[in-house]
């Protein structure tokens, strides 16, 4: 996670390529089955292009996380999904039978390719009344490249809340405080 002065230095530090504004609708059931077992059901808006992303657990003991993601277009925003339909978590036996819609983060996001190996996120998440920011590095090689990296921006490499696991947070928070 960064702060706004660390956020900005890093947005004046590079020539970015890309922007996207994205917003990704969260699914769980009320008793946050998904997330408790690990999964981030989502579905993702950029543009006119609308994709049902789950992300199943990888077990990984490093500072970063590895996920298995699976997607697919689909052609409009659901209020609810049946778990049976859903790839890799059909198979859970321990499933409810929907997730319904609880909200939706949207994201500013830059993106700079540094080498073949190595690409570059800055985001700007707003969710349920709250705002973060968060540097994301994905690499293809080894980890021990994307460290160097970072540690050389000034940055720690820790593992953070995802996205999905920082929106049920404060999802709880504002509803506990209705």
């Amino acid at each position: 996670m960064l702060n706004l002065e660390k956020y900005n230095e890093l947005f004046n530090q590079f020539d970015w390529e890309t922007y996207i504004r994205q917003c990704n609708y969260y699914y769980d059931s009320k008793s946050f089955w998904a997330n408790t077992h690990g999964y981030t059901v989502r579905v993702r808006k950029i543009e006119d292009n609308i994709i049902l992303q789950i992300k199943s657990p990888n077990t990984s003991k490093e500072a970063y996380k590895s996920r298995t993601e699976y997607g697919m277009e689909i052609s409009r925003i659901p209020e609810y999904l049946y778990t049976a339909d859903l790839v890799s978590i059909k198979d859970d036996t321990s499933r409810p039978e929907r997730l319904e819609m609880l909200g939706y983060l949207e994201t500013e996001r830059y993106t700079k390719h540094l080498t073949d190996d190595i690409v570059l996120f800055l985001d700007r998440n707003q969710y349920c009344g709250f705002v973060d920011y968060e540097v994301e590095v994905e690499f293809s090689k080894d980890s021990g490249t994307a460290e160097k990296f970072l540690l050389g921006l000034g940055l720690e490499p820790h593992k953070i809340p995802g996205k999905y696991t920082r929106f049920v947070m404060q999802f709880t928070n504002v509803e506990d405080n209705k």
